[in-house]
């Protein structure tokens, strides 16, 4: 076997294993008091679920006054997704209207190496959560990288539970949101798109002056 066929075959076994190790797209099921909100997902096994095309979360641990070495308290922050609009939207709105205590469950999948299976690995779920904030976008369609990407929304939830499970071994992580408004307000991501910058602190500077944070 030459160079060549060597390099060629190195190059065809990191194509394959990186398409096999590399994530395909979450999918959400959301329950409310009527029970599951249907969403617009096409993929085989998740009927009834939201395509997710990307989250954001964050916890936080409290510093010490005095060390500055974070302690045992955790501030949490809300749990924020991207999705196309779908059939589910109007639903979504309406349990937010409603301030309507929800169950999330968001399920990650991966292609196993060993079997060419797609496998369920890992879940995220949120127990008594309520839409916080709902954004709408569209990709600016002049550019033609943006063309193949539908209109869509960013959801976050804040919520009384949340857990983390490794399905393979069943490794769990539960977490309680117990930080105070007046904590989660400082140094805020008012509008929830995932970053703080200049327009959360306008937002920040409206509920200072006025009392009502506007958070659109």
């Amino acid at each position: 076997m030459n160079r060549i066929q060597r390099a060629a075959i190195f190059l065809i076994t990191v194509l394959v294993s990186d398409a096999c190790f590399s994530g395909l797209t979450p999918n959400m099921w959301v329950t409310g008091p009527e029970g599951l909100i249907p969403g617009g997902s096409e993929r085989g096994g998740r009927a009834g679920s939201c395509d997710v095309y990307s989250y954001r979360h964050t916890v936080v641990s409290e510093e010490d006054e005095k060390t500055c070495i974070a302690n045992e308290e955790i501030r949490h922050f809300p749990f924020t997704i991207v999705k196309p609009i779908d059939k589910a939207s109007p639903l979504l709105f309406n349990a937010w209207r409603d301030r309507d205590r929800l169950g999330v469950m968001i399920k990650f999948y991966y292609i196993n190496p060993a079997t060419r299976m797609e496998e369920h690995y890992y879940t995220v779920e949120l127990l008594n959560a309520v839409i916080s904030d709902i954004r709408r976008e569209m990709p600016l369609r002049v550019v033609s990288q943006n063309s193949y990407y539908p209109s869509m929304e960013r959801i976050s939830f804040t919520y009384e539970n949340i857990e983390h499970i490794w399905e393979p071994d069943e490794i769990a992580w539960e977490g309680r949101w117990q930080a105070s408004c007046e904590k989660n307000d400082q140094y805020y991501d008012f509008n929830f798109d995932g970053g703080v910058d200049f327009r959360d602190f306008e937002i920040m500077a409206d509920y200072w002056v006025n009392g009502t944070p506007d958070r659109r």
